[in-house]
């Protein structure tokens, strides 16, 4: 993340997350809440760093969220994200099944519109 839009830190608040999460359950979405961090790098999740992240109580890792909020709250702009996982870095054996669906399935664009029906 850029610290041209925000003071160094290792987290980020999420102001929209609770919303979001609302609009998933008002839907009998299935959802989990919680920490994620955010890389810069691909593929360069070291079984060290999981540990490390899981024991900050992290649940995925992305690479944009972080930086996209800190434009958002820079500029006054609300974010509603959410995140669907794609792949599991923390296996014995990396295998990225499942990340194409997870990028590319229109799913995510009907949970899209209910949130933005939901904003009003």
């Amino acid at each position: 993340m850029s610290y041209h839009y925000a003071p160094p830190s290792d987290y980020i608040s999420v102001p929209n997350a609770e919303f979001v999460a609302e609009v998933f359950r008002q839907c009998g979405l299935p959802y989990v809440k919680g920490k994620v961090w955010t890389t810069d790098a691909m593929y360069r999740e070291t079984r060290d760093l999981v540990q490390k992240r899981k024991s900050e109580g992290c649940l995925a890792v992305e690479m944009e969220l972080a930086g996209v909020q800190a434009v958002c709250d820079y500029y006054g702009l609300q974010l509603y994200d959410f995140l669907v996982t794609g792949d599991i870095v923390d296996q014995p054996e990396y295998s990225p099944e499942g990340l194409f669906e997870a990028n590319h399935a229109w799913d995510k664009f009907d949970v899209a519109l209910e949130i933005a029906r939901s904003i009003g």
